[in-house]
């Protein structure tokens, strides 16, 4: 699966302290093309010192996501996780249901939706 976008660490600041605005915008869209479909752009400006070791981050989270990502369907192929079994053998969703039913509400502690107890007043 391709991913739509590449990863730029804080530390790519530090590589680019001494080029200018327009260096920066070039080698930002040099490494955009690069990450989207391996497309090298040109570069003529200080930029062509910077790209390499970006360029070369960029193959490395690549290759991470690729395998990620093969992983994943190797789960997939299998079936995924197994479902957690609920204690004791009951439906989970029952359960709750039936618990919040019996009381009249969503929490023991009590809740405006509780139902009053015998001898009590409503209010």
């Amino acid at each position: 699966m391709l991913r739509p976008y590449f990863c730029a660490y804080h530390s790519y600041l530090e590589n680019m302290e001494l080029l200018n605005s327009e260096e920066r915008g070039r080698l930002f869209t040099a490494l955009l093309e690069y990450s989207k479909d391996g497309t090298l752009i040109p570069l003529t400006g200080n930029e062509r010192f910077v790209f390499p070791g970006i360029r070369s981050q960029i193959d490395r989270d690549k290759e991470q996501w690729k395998k990620t990502d093969e992983q994943q369907a190797s789960y997939g192929r299998k079936g995924g996780r197994p479902r957690k079994k609920p204690p004791d053998g009951e439906n989970e969703k029952a359960t709750l249901l039936n618990d919040t039913d019996k009381k009249g509400g969503f929490s023991e502690k009590g809740s405006l939706f509780q139902k009053p107890r015998e001898g009590e007043e409503e209010g």
